[in-house]
């Protein structure tokens, strides 16, 4: 076993040193299954509107351990994003809501985020799951390809990780534990760019249970609906990483310590425990990373009343639930991604993400036109000068933004020994999801990554001009510490690779995130 794991830290760290070679012709893109989760073995993973959830899967076309790593042991789990609703008027709007894209697959808040994806979709252009990065969507050079560790070395990555993209469909980022709230059909009623499903009277809330069923399908060797024992992860090579962007990040950070206890113990008889198997997780674009408007839990604690018709305690949520506190057993802000996860994760955030931050932005934009020194009170550290350093409110609430996801990033993994590593870029553009797309994780903003001024590496400032930095090879590093370190007694800082500027650069404006401004 330690020489298997040795092998894996080698050729990992091997990677590390290749990250640009755009030249290498792209393999043509691997097609995937659609999958349905067995809601007769697991009957709680549904989506909102009742039927079984459903997901997308690449299997690795591996054939062994020939290379002395056995990716068909290795699993990528994804959990995509669509933002939610968290009362009876926002879920009605929601369902209600027209997609803007072709086979019911907009963006978030859309109807097709709450009823089973039945459309097969390919992995090419998505990120982290597609393995050869090709095509990118701004026709950017692709840097770092081949550093992607999920990735195996033949063409096109394919024999690498077995790949789960799991359809969000339950608006509830992932929480819920399979409760149902009535609801009047007027109000929920069969719409016509929906032939497919009827109207509503009752909405479940499931995501919990969702990746419970998928995980425990995958652990069991059934992911095809057939006994396929050569895909269960053991104590040699075994491996899943649970990953999420948006909601899905949210969704990675209120299941990740249960994926990881769940498997190691094997759920009560429903797989045999794999206690050896590696579990880590990557958190991008979440709204629980970074600087707070309100005092935690609030917000959250009254969506997961809603969710579970009065009983908030009964999500999947974070370890140190206090009901009566203010965490409220809710998982949100950085109360969470600091203190209460122990198993192994990976933080992907950007400075200023427009998706998540702007209303942030703009209440703090409305705090300083209204009385500019109870502002500075209000957010400790902003520049009491910021209207006259930036130009407007809404400028300086943005860099107050930008100043203190870069300033906390060094304290993201510090409680608890929390086993943490970090991406955190500093765009101008407030770009979200970086991972979620070939574009930002393998290449980033065209002119930054190619032909700009800082070629090879997002604009993080002076000190890091010119270095070859991307999510992928940061990645890479992360889980070569992982395979190195798990569940050894041992301090995890050697694992957190915090990547911003002290540096100030206009161009990005990345504002100094080592001094109290």
């Amino acid at each position: 076993m330690t020489s298997r794991r040795a092998t894996q830290r080698s050729l990992v760290a091997a990677t590390l040193t290749v990250v640009a070679g755009s030249g290498v012709a792209a393999a043509a893109p691997q097609p995937s299954t659609l999958g349905t989760v067995d809601v007769g073995r697991y009957p709680d993973a549904r989506c909102n509107n009742g039927e079984a959830a459903t997901f997308n899967y690449i299997l690795s076309t591996d054939t062994g351990p020939a290379d002395q790593i056995d990716y068909r042991k290795k699993w990528l789990v994804v959990l995509s994003g669509g933002g939610g609703c968290g009362d009876y008027a926002s879920c009605a709007a929601r369902w209600n809501e027209s997609p803007q894209g072709p086979n019911l697959d907009g963006g978030p808040g859309e109807h097709g985020n709450m009823v089973p994806d039945l459309v097969t979709r390919g992995f090419d252009d998505h990120g982290l799951l597609d393995f050869d990065g090709n095509p990118a969507q701004l026709g950017g050079g692709v840097v770092g390809r081949h550093a992607n560790p999920f990735a195996g070395p033949g063409a096109g990555g394919a024999d690498g990780f077995n790949r789960v993209w799991i359809n969000y469909c339950s608006s509830d980022s992932w929480e819920g534990l399979g409760t149902t709230v009535a609801v009047n059909a007027v109000d929920f009623p069969s719409v016509a760019f929906d032939p497919t499903n009827p109207a509503l009277t009752s909405l479940h809330f499931g995501g919990a249970r969702i990746v419970d069923a998928v995980i425990a399908t995958i652990m069991r060797g059934e992911i095809d609906g057939t006994a396929r024992p050569e895909l269960v992860p053991d104590d040699v090579d075994g491996e899943i990483v649970l990953a999420g962007s948006s909601a899905g990040g949210g969704g990675t950070i209120r299941n990740l310590d249960t994926v990881a206890h769940d498997i190691a113990t094997g759920v009560v008889g429903e797989f045999d425990p794999a206690p050896g198997v590696l579990v880590y997780g990557i958190v991008d674009a979440a709204t629980a990373v970074g600087p707070l408007a309100t005092p935690a839990g609030d917000d959250g604690y009254a969506k997961a009343s809603f969710y579970t018709n009065g009983q908030p305690d009964q999500v999947r949520t974070d370890d140190d639930c206090d009901p009566a506190g203010t965490n409220r057993c809710y998982a949100v802000g950085d109360h969470v991604v600091q203190n209460e996860i122990a198993t192994p994760y990976f933080v992907v955030q950007q400075a200023f993400d427009m998706n998540i931050h702007e209303d942030l932005k703009a209440g703090i934009a409305a705090a300083i036109r209204a009385n500019a020194a109870a502002a500075q009170a209000q957010y400790p550290g902003l520049f009491a000068f910021a209207v006259a350093t930036f130009g407007t409110p809404e400028a300086a609430a943005e860099a107050y933004i930008r100043y203190k996801i870069t300033s906390q990033a060094t304290t993201i993994g510090a409680a608890r020994n929390n086993p943490a590593g970090l991406f955190i870029p500093n765009y101008a553009t407030g770009w979200h999801q970086l991972m979620a797309d070939s574009e930002r994780f393998y290449t980033s903003q065209a002119n930054q990554w190619v032909g700009g001024d800082h070629p090879g590496s997002p604009r993080l400032g002076a000190l890091y001009a010119g270095t070859a930095v991307s999510i992928p090879v940061a990645l890479a590093a992360f889980r070569q510490c992982v395979l190195g370190n798990y569940g050894a007694a041992v301090d995890y800082a050697g694992c957190v690779t915090t990547i911003y500027s002290p540096a100030v650069d206009q161009n990005a404006r990345v504002i100094n995130s080592t001094a109290t401004p």
